[in-house]
C-alpha cells in the first residue's frame, strides 16, 4: 500500500468520524424536552436555554471543524505532489482534528457542569418521579399526590427551616400507630417505646420503619444509615391519619444550615395489615429539607380578618351551609385542632350564643350539640388543610344535598355562632429553668422573660391549647408576646393587652348558598412555564379548603332502586401524566409527588377576600413526559357547592358532555 493510499484512508475515517461526532453533537441538540399541553411545559427554564445554546454553539463548531477537514482532505488529495499544497492541508486538518477534541472536552466539561447544577437545584433529569436533587424526587416522593401520603411538613426541599421544628406526615388512610411506635397508650395518642424512653424505632436498623438523618441534599441511601436520630416523641391526631415527630434534640448546628432526609418504609401498615405504599410506584417515602441554624421563637398568629384570616367574617351574615375557616400564618401542630368537636372541645369550639336551635330542652339537641361549660357547643369536625396552615369546621347536621349528589351540613339558621380558640400554656419556670433559655433569664409570673418583659413563648408537652410546629404558643391577639390563655381577644372589637385566647362571632341566616364555584384560570396555560414551578387555578370563589386535596373521595349517594349501595367516587386535585389516562390501572412511576396550598385574594381591593387560588406544588418534573393537571367534583366552595368539571374557562359543557379537556367539551373523565 502506497503511502498516499494509507493518507486516503486516514482521511476518510477522520471525515466519517468526523460526521458521527457532528451527528452526536446534533442528537444532543435535538433531545428537546416535551411536554403536556395542558400545563404546557416548554424550553422556559433557564437551564433548559443554557443547555440548548450549548448546544446549539457547539454544533455550529463541529460543522465548521467538518468544513476544514472536507477542505483538508480536498487539498491533499488535489495537491499533485506538490509539498507546499501537503504541508497546509496537514497544517488544516491537525488544527481541525484538535478544534474538534476541544469542542467533545467542551461538551463533556459542559454537560457535566449541567448535570451538577440541575441536581444542586433540585432539576430533574430523566429518572423516576422527576429530578434528583434533594427533595425533587427523593426516590420515593413520588407517592405523595398519586398514592397514600396527602402531604407532609416540612415540606420537600423547604429551606431555612428551624431547628426545633416538628415533622408531619398525612396519610389518607388510618394507620396502625403500633407499627410507627414500638409501643403505644392505651388511647394511641402517644406513641413510646417499651422501655419507656421515647424512641420512636427500635434499635435494629434492619427492621426500622422510620429514618429522620442527615444527609448531604439526597446523597446518602436510607438503607445505608446508621446514625439517623432515634429519640423521638410521636404524636398522632385522633383519626390516626397525621403523625407528628417531635425531636428531643434540636436538628443542625448552631454554626450552618444542614439537609435532613425523612424516610418511611412500607412496614408501616394500614388498619387491614398492608403495607401503607403497597399500592403505590414505589413502597417507600423520602424526602428532603434543609435546617438552618436559628431556633423558632416566633409565637403564631392568625391573619388579620381582613386579609383572609376568618371566615365568616366578623359581625357578617352568612348561609346556613357555610364552613368556618381560620388562616394562620404559618403552619400550626394539628394536635389540638383536628377530629371531632367534643375531642378537641378544650382547645378549639364552635358555640350557638343566640337563636331558638340553641335551646338544651329543644328536639334532637344530642345529635346536633353537646355542653361545653356553661355554653352550647356544635357538633361537627375540625380538619386541617394547606399545609397545616388551615383548620376548617364542619357542622354534624345534614340540610341538603349539592349539585354532585353530595350531602351538605349546616350551622342552626337565624342564630349567632361564637368560635373560641385556647392558646397554649407557656412553660412555666423556676428558680433554675430560665438559665438556658438566654435572653429569658428572668422567671416572673411564673414565665421566663427576657429584660423587656417578653416572654418565652415555648408551651410543652402536653399540649394545653394551639400551639405551631415549633411548640410557640398561639398569639391571639398578635402583639408579637406571648402571654397563654389568660384572658380572650375579641376580633369584634379588639382591645389591647389581652391574653392570648381568640374569638369572634358572626351571625347566620335561613337562607342556602347552592351556587357552584367556577375555574376562572390556569396558569401556565398552554405557552410555556419552566419544571418546577407551580400549577395555579383560580377560582371565582372562596374555597372549602380541606376539599382542595389530592387523590378522590367516595361519596354515599343512598341506594338504588335494587337497594344496592350507590357509591360514587369524585376526583379532587391532581397531576396525570399523559402516558396514563385520568384513572390509571397501575401506579405511575414517571408521576412527580406534588401536594396542595391555597391563598385567599382580595379580588375588588375592598379589603374583603373573596376568592381563592390553589396552588399544585410539585416536586421538579421529568424531562419528555407530557402532565396534564385535573379538578374534580371532590373540590368544593366555602358554602360545600362541588366544583362541576364543566365549569371551567372558555368551556361551555352540555349533559351530554359534562366534563372539560383543554376547553373542549367531552363525554368522559379520561382527557384524549
Amino acid at each position: 500500500m502506497t503511502k498516499f493510499s494509507k493518507n486516503l484512508i486516514v482521511i476518510i475515517f477522520l471525515i466519517l468520524a468526523s460526521f458521527v461526532v457532528v451527528n452526536f453533537v446534533f442528537a444532543q441538540a435535538d433531545l428537546g424536552m416535551e411536554y403536556g399541553e395542558q400545563i404546557g411545559l416548554s424550553n422556559t427554564d433557564p437551564r433548559v436555554i443554557i443547555a440548548r445554546v450549548i448546544q446549539v454553539a457547539l454544533g455550529f463548531l463541529g460543522i465548521i471543524a467538518v468544513v476544514l477537514i472536507m477542505y483538508a482532505g480536498w487539498l491533499w488529495m488535489t495537491s499533485e505532489g506538490n509539498e507546499e499544497k501537503i504541508e497546509k492541508a496537514k497544517k488544516i486538518l491537525k488544527n481541525a482534528i484538535i478544534g474538534l477534541i476541544i469542542i467533545l472536552s467542551s461538551f463533556a466539561i459542559a454537560s457535566f457542569v449541567l448535570n451538577k447544577l440541575r441536581g444542586a437545584t433540585g432539576g430533574g433529569g430523566g429518572g423516576e418521579n422527576g429530578g434528583g436533587g434533594p427533595g425533587a424526587s427523593g426516590g420515593g416522593i413520588g407517592v405523595m399526590g398519586s398514592c397514600t401520603v396527602e402531604s407532609v411538613y416540612p415540606e420537600p426541599s423547604q429551606q431555612e427551616v428551624p431547628r426545633n421544628t416538628s415533622i408531619i406526615v398525612t396519610f389518607r388512610e388510618e394507620v396502625k400507630p403500633e407499627t410507627i411506635c414500638a409501643d403505644t397508650n392505651s388511647n394511641g395518642i402517644f406513641c413510646e417505646a417499651a422501655d419507656g424512653d421515647n424512641l420512636l424505632i427500635d434499635a435494629d436498623v434492619e427492621n426500622s420503619r422510620v429514618k429522620i438523618y442527615k444527609d448531604n441534599k439526597g446523597a446518602v441511601k436510607a438503607a445505608d444509615v446508621t446514625d439517623f436520630i432515634k429519640e423521638v416523641k410521636v404524636v398522632a391526631t385522633t383519626d390516626k391519619k397525621t403523625f407528628i415527630f417531635m425531636p428531643s434534640a434540636y436538628l443542625g448546628s448552631p454554626s450552618e444550615s444542614m439537609w435532613y432526609t425523612v424516610y418511611l418504609s412500607n412496614g408501616i401498615q394500614k388498619t387491614n395489615g398492608d403495607g401503607i405504599f403497597k399500592t403505590c410506584s414505589k413502597d417507600f417515602l423520602e424526602w428532603q429539607f434543609q435546617v438552618s441554624n436559628k431556633i423558632d421563637l416566633e409565637p403564631p398568629q392568625i391573619k388579620a380578618a381582613d386579609k383572609g384570616g376568618i371566615s365568616p367574617k366578623p359581625a357578617s351574615t352568612k348561609p346556613r351551609n357555610s364552613v368556618i375557616q381560620i388562616n394562620f400564618n404559618e403552619a400550626i401542630n394539628p394536635l389540638t385542632i383536628s377530629g371531632q368537636a367534643e375531642e378537641v372541645s378544650n382547645f378549639i369550639t364552635v358555640k350557638c350564643m343566640v337563636g331558638a336551635d340553641c335551646n338544651p330542652e329543644g328536639d334532637g339537641y344530642s345529635d346536633k350539640y353537646f355542653a361545653c361549660g356553661d355554653a352550647t357547643c356544635l357538633k361537627g369536625k375540625f380538619n386541617v388543610s394547606n399545609q397545616y396552615r388551615t383548620v376548617e369546621f364542619i357542622s354534624a347536621v345534614q340540610c341538603g344535598v349539592n349539585g354532585c349528589g353530595e350531602k351538605i351540613y349546616c350551622l342552626p339558621g337565624g342564630s349567632q355562632i361564637r368560635v373560641e380558640l385556647k392558646a397554649a400554656a407557656l412553660t412555666d419556670c423556676g428558680a433554675d429553668n430560665c438559665v438556658s433559655r438566654s435572653p429569658y433569664n428572668n422567671c416572673a409570673g411564673g414565665h421566663c422573660q427576657d429584660d423587656t418583659g417578653q416572654n418565652y413563648p415555648l408551651s410543652s408537652l402536653p399540649l394545653s391549647g394551639v400551639a405551631d410546629v415549633a411548640l410557640n404558643s398561639l398569639d391571639g391577639n398578635r402583639d408579637a408576646n406571648p402571654q397563654g390563655p389568660a384572658t380572650f381577644y375579641n376580633e369584634n372589637s379588639p382591645v389591647a393587652d389581652t391574653g392570648d385566647n381568640y374569638q369572634w362571632s358572626f351571625s347566620v341566616s335561613d337562607e342556602i348558598d347552592l351556587s357552584p364555584p367556577v375555574i376562572e384560570s390556569v396558569i401556565p396555560g398552554a405557552s410555556g412555564a419552566n419544571l418546577s414551578e407551580p400549577v395555579m387555578i383560580a377560582f371565582n370563589k372562596l374555597m372549602m379548603s380541606s376539599s382542595l386535596g389530592t387523590g378522590s373521595m367516595e361519596v354515599d349517594n343512598g341506594k338504588d332502586a335494587d337497594g344496592n349501595d350507590l357509591i360514587v367516587e369524585h376526583k379532587r386535585i391532581n397531576l396525570i401524566s399523559a402516558k396514563s389516562t385520568l384513572n390509571p390501572p397501575e401506579p405511575d412511576p414517571v408521576l412527580p409527588g406534588y401536594w396542595i396550598a391555597k391563598s385567599d385574594i382580595d379580588s375588588d381591593g375592598d379589603k374583603d377576600v373573596d376568592k381563592t387560588r390553589v396552588e399544585i406544588r410539585h416536586s421538579m418534573f421529568g424531562d419528555s413526559i407530557k402532565y396534564r393537571a385535573q379538578v374534580g367534583s371532590g373540590v368544593k366552595d366555602s358554602n360545600q357547592n362541588c366544583f362541576k368539571p364543566s365549569a371551567g374557562p372558555n368551556c361551555e359543557a352540555t349533559a351530554a358532555l359534562p366534563s372539560c379537556c383543554k376547553g373542549v367539551p367531552t363525554a368522559g373523565s379520561e382527557c384524549p
